[in-house]
């Protein structure tokens, strides 16, 4: 199962910097508070016979002033946040990152060695590739000395991550068969409401595939028994006959090849009959 490539530096910087100019960008209104003191001044002033309207501003004037404000913020924006402005800051802000990198590495040149190896700081250790290309031990024998600790857990956190990407990987081998599995029965779902139907569900399934408890397996079942009783038949006839051949094959006292009679049939061949129709109904 392919995953997606690791955003960049560039990359995330710019989300950021877009989200926060969206933020920037949303049109102003007056808030609630003001609204309400406001309408409690104008009602005031009705009651006062209008002695104190000058305190307060009437809702069609507010709309107006609020209407040409957004227009000069959606200008301002549209100016100083274009799309070119923001990409050149996300291309400054991956430079500071890739400076400091630098200097990092020059004051710990051990760093060197574990980028050899693929191991660092934006290492995705999720990934299935990369985690099957980790040491089991760590890599700079000197920290075994200094932090035996960290280095013991560094394997055993190593040979953690290793056993539950396997099992990971083995649990999405079986999620994309499930799936594969359920987009093929699909067309054998029933359209009615009710999902237990079991006749409404049979209703969509050919004759001639093998359900559970179908015609095809209660057919199987009996050419299984038949084979079983033909095959004890010829045994036995073959057995007479090596034992008396001088005797007249099937006399009246002879049994018929294809005599129906339930106790001939071994016990044994019939339950081995069952048992391989039941072995393949269970495949499905």
């Amino acid at each position: 199962m392919s995953s997606a490539a690791p955003p960049t530096i560039l990359t995330l910087k710019q989300e950021l910097i877009a989200e926060q100019v969206r933020l920037l960008s949303q049109p102003l209104a007056p808030s609630r508070a003001w609204r309400a003191g406001n309408n409690a001044s104008a009602q005031a002033a009705g009651d006062n016979g209008g002695s104190a309207a000058g305190a307060t501003i009437p809702e069609r004037a507010v709309e107006a002033a609020m209407v040409r404000v957004n227009h000069r913020l959606h200008q301002h924006v549209n100016r100083v946040y274009a799309s070119a402005a923001t990409r050149h800051v996300a291309e400054q802000l991956e430079q500071l990152y890739l400076m400091e990198r630098e200097k990092a590495i020059e004051m710990h040149p051990e760093g060197n060695e574990l980028q050899a190896m693929g191991i660092s700081s934006s290492t995705d250790f999720a990934d299935a590739k990369t985690i099957s290309a980790l040491p089991g031990n760590w890599p700079l024998e000197k920290d075994g000395e200094t932090h035996p600790v960290e280095v013991k857990r560094f394997a055993e956190l190593t040979e953690s991550l290793k056993e539950l990407s396997l099992q990971r990987e083995a649990l999405l081998l079986r999620v994309r068969r499930l799936r594969a599995l359920r987009d093929g029965l699909v067309s054998f779902q029933p359209n009615t409401d009710d999902a237990d139907d079991d006749n409404a569900a049979a209703a969509h399934v050919q004759k001639h595939l093998v359900t559970k408890n179908g015609e095809l397996e209660q057919e199987l079942e009996r050419t299984r028994i038949l084979m079983a009783r033909v095959g004890s038949r010829v045994a036995r006839l073959i057995q007479k006959e090596s034992q008396n051949k001088a005797s007249t094959v099937g006399s009246n006292d002879e049994d018929s090849l294809f005599e129906d009679r339930e106790d001939s049939v071994p016990v044994a061949l019939e339950e081995d009959a069952r048992r391989k129709v039941t072995d393949l109904l269970d495949l499905f």
